[in-house]
């Protein structure tokens, strides 16, 4: 995850789950207000989220 500006905020391990759907919570407590792009990378997929935390 990194901030709008390009710095990385939150980086977490690789895990490999079983196929099917998954959840992950992030703990963004410690972030500051702001734009946020969180990156998930899935199969060789890349997809990029942007959100805002108020």
């Amino acid at each position: 995850m990194s901030s709008i500006t390009g710095q990385n905020v939150y980086n977490s391990e690789t895990v490999n789950y079983a196929a099917g759907s998954h959840a992950q919570r992030l703990d963004i407590s410690n972030l500051t207000k702001g734009i946020y792009i969180l990156q998930i990378i899935s199969n060789g997929s890349v997809k990029h989220q942007k959100f805002v935390k108020q």
